[in-house]
Order: C-alpha cells, then sequence, then structure tokens
C-alpha cells in the first residue's frame, strides 16, 4: 500500500490496470502469501510494486526507484537520514541534501496535534479519497493474482456511490 500511495502521488494520475501475483515462498506450515508483485499501469509509465516478508531487512533497497528518460533516482538511508542519490546515465552521481524532519510528522497522531492546534491541513495521505484509490490498486493486483490476466482498476465495485 505504501508503494501504490507513493507511485500515486509521483506519478500524479490514476493508475488504470494491474497484473499481480503473489506466493508462499517460505513457510512451510501455513499457506499465507508471503511474497507479491504487482505491475501497476498508469498514462504515460508502469510502476512496479514488491512486497516480501522474507527478505532480511538492511539487504535490498527499501525505498522507491524512478527511471526516466535521463537517468535514476534513489532514496538511501544514512547515518544522516534518508538521502535521495540522482544518477545519470553516464556514471555520474549527484546525492542531495537531506531534508530537515518536520517533527509533527514523525506520525500519524502528531500530524493530527498539529492541525489541531494549527489549523494547517492533514497531509494529503490521510484523505478519504487518496486511501479509496490506493485500495482499487490493491484490490486489482489481488483479482489479478487469482484471474492469472490484467485487471482494471475501475471496475463496478469502485464506481458505487
Amino acid at each position: 500500500c505504501y508503494g501504490a500511495m507513493s507511485c500515486n502521488w509521483l506519478v500524479g494520475q490514476k493508475a488504470t490496470a494491474v497484473m499481480g501475483m503473489r506466493c508462499n515462498t517460505n513457510s512451510q506450515w501455513a499457506d499465507a502469501d508471503d511474497n507479491a508483485a504487482m505491475l501497476v499501469s498508469y498514462p504515460g509509465c508502469l510502476a512496479v510494486l514488491e512486497g516480501s516478508w522474507t527478505v532480511p531487512a538492511g539487504i535490498s533497497a527499501m525505498g522507491p526507484e524512478l527511471y526516466g528518460s535521463e537517468g535514476m533516482a534513489y532514496c538511501d538511508l544514512t547515518k544522516d537520514g534518508v538521502v535521495v542519490k540522482i544518477n545519470d546515465f553516464y556514471g555520474n552521481q549527484t546525492a542531495l541534501q537531506p531534508l530537515e524532519p518536520l517533527p509533527h510528522m514523525r506520525n500519524v497522531t502528531t500530524a493530527l496535534v498539529h492541525h489541531l492546534d494549527t489549523g494547517e491541513p492533514l497531509p494529503s495521505f490521510l484523505d478519504i479519497d487518496v486511501n479509496i484509490e490506493v485500495l482499487a490498486i490493491l484490490d486489482a493486483g489481488v483479482r489479478s493474482a487469482n484471474s492469472g490476466k490484467l485487471e482494471v482498476i475501475r471496475n463496478i465495485a469502485w464506481e458505487i456511490g
């Protein structure tokens, strides 16, 4: 869900369709899926979303990786915080200065208290419409994993109301 929300925000458009797969790779005692991937289609781009309960923390990139026509950008967790690194296709790398953390964005509770104290808007990721779009992507991913087919996001179930 974090990946779907991040992609919606980064792309700035609604996703249209999903191809999803899931499997149990690590548990012989239960049939719960512990790995999943979705290929999400947006107008003009694709997103790959992955989720795993079996990859040990610290051995794979945990943040977004963005690939464009002139290079790629990714987030790297350092002792100083999250650093955005940009690589062009010629091997040159630039690291952006970490942003100063906002104390009121430490968690949802502090964001709500800050909103109640100041009247500033809540972060957009708390908006119901934003979260409904994320749920629609996840629903299409589950339907696709079940059907083995590309599933459109906005089916009749999401058009009620």
